[in-house]
């Protein structure tokens, strides 16, 4: 939506576009997750991600917000993704305390 400059509330079924997409993103990184060996950050987070938002086929987002909470953590995810792979940083499993310092940004959780 915001890719294309439209201007106002969106549609339900540009939501549900939108959905679907992020419902897109999640059986393609939950694939990948299950294929790799070792798991590579970057699934795990984007996986967890839109298995939180997304996770439902039939599912949509119900207003703008929801969508734009979804597509700012995905921002974020990417962002954090770029800075470990620039430092070389490497996570074994979520139990490291990097990952779990990096999944709590200004004391709210960021994945669950």
């Amino acid at each position: 939506m915001l890719k294309y400059n439209v201007p106002g509330q969106p549609t339900k079924e540009q939501l549900k576009e939108a959905y679907d997409e992020c419902y897109d993103d999640y059986i393609w990184h939950k694939s990948r997750l299950e294929n790799k060996k070792p798991k590579e950050i970057y699934f795990s987070l984007r996986a967890e991600l839109s298995k939180n938002m997304c996770s439902d086929e039939n599912g949509t987002f119900n207003d703008i917000k929801e969508y734009m909470e979804y597509k700012n953590k995905r921002k974020l995810t990417d962002s954090i993704v770029y800075v470990i792979r620039a430092n070389k940083v490497i996570l074994k499993d979520k139990s490291d305390t990097i990952y779990n310092k990096i999944n709590t940004i200004n004391q709210k959780k960021f994945i669950d």
